[in-house]
């Protein structure tokens, strides 16, 4: 089809219910993108708002890509508007036919800060064109509370390294509080002002019902930790303290009610607080990759510039909800 007969453009709200069909048809049935609600809460309901490009083919949708948007750190002072690019999907009738590219530069004319991970071969090919960063790979830190019995010999193995790294945990003593949804936007506001519509959206206000927000507290000062359980391990999905990271990790560690504690992050300073914090750190699969076509930006990329726990991506969402929204 001449690219002359394409429509690309951002979607409005009218164009949620298409959005919704489009998704459920092309991924399926079974899929977590059918799931009701989802699209509408991950999507529409941000505090960006819609931010999903679309593009049409004589009126008829055959491509499009959500976008999750917030704000990123880059350097001591810096602060952009980056947006992580998620269900990206292109009718099988209209692939090979530079759709990817155009979403692409719809994103990068936008947004300050491009980020995706877990890149197909074409879109790695089209973030290289735009000279895109690898900013790095994720990275898994893990710590235990209590030794583990493990029947699995490579499992023992990895434990007693993590239980070796544990040692050199700082014995910090505070105290950990379970806070309720209001409590926990009260003090997202306290400690994060700006940033507070955008913790209450991704972990209050989800579909996924899991997370759970804590208030640490040490020597006075406080800091807000969202995880979930998965067994009887903790997952740390996001964290903010006013008291240094590495503290909170160590006490996040001495605290919780789980065996072990695990956390998907990436970035030099979020690596080397787990470290201090005595977590064992290793990579783990999918990279960070990061463009833009804003020159102050550019240059400040970097492998390792910028520090993010994996839920910031859709890295936490490719899992069912327990209890739709809607």
């Amino acid at each position: 089809m001449p690219a002359n007969d394409l429509v690309v453009r951002w979607a409005e709200a009218v164009d949620l219910p298409r959005l919704e069909e489009f998704w459920h048809r092309q991924y399926g049935a079974d899929s977590v993108q059918a799931v009701p609600g989802r699209a509408s809460w991950l999507f529409a309901d941000q505090p960006a708002g819609l931010c999903t490009a679309i593009v049409e083919a004589r009126g008829r949708l055959v491509a499009c890509c959500g976008h999750v948007v917030q704000s990123v750190q880059l350097g001591a002072q810096s602060t952009v508007e980056a947006a992580f690019g998620v269900d990206f999907m292109v009718h099988s009738d209209h692939r090979r036919q530079g759709l990817g590219a155009r979403i692409l530069d719809l994103r990068l004319d936008r947004f300050d800060l491009s980020l995706s991970t877990g890149q197909s071969g074409g879109m790695a090919a089209l973030y290289r064109r735009e000279r895109a960063v690898d900013l790095g790979p994720f990275q898994l830190a893990r710590t235990l509370r209590r030794p583990v019995l493990s029947t699995s010999p490579r499992n023992l193995a990895r434990d007693v390294v993590v239980g070796l790294a544990a040692l050199g945990r700082p014995r910090i003593q505070g105290t950990r509080e379970l806070l309720s949804p209001q409590e926990a936007a009260g003090l997202a506001g306290a400690l994060l002002q700006a940033d507070e519509p955008w913790l209450s959206w991704r972990f209050l206000d989800s579909p996924y019902r899991d997370y759970q927000a804590w208030a640490l507290d040490y020597q006075g000062a406080r800091a807000l930790l969202f995880s979930r359980r998965q067994g009887d391990q903790e997952i740390i999905v996001h964290l903010h303290s006013d008291f240094g990271v590495s503290e909170a990790l160590a006490l996040t560690a001495r605290t919780s009610p789980a065996t072990a504690m695990n956390a998907l992050m990436c970035g030099t300073g979020l690596n080397r607080q787990f470290r201090q914090a005595g977590y064992l750190v290793r990579p783990y699969g999918a990279r960070l990759i990061a463009a833009s076509r804003r020159e102050s930006v550019i240059e400040q990329l970097s492998p390792g510039a910028v520090d993010l726990f994996a839920s910031a991506a859709d890295a936490d969402l490719i899992r069912y909800p327990d209890i739709p929204k809607r």
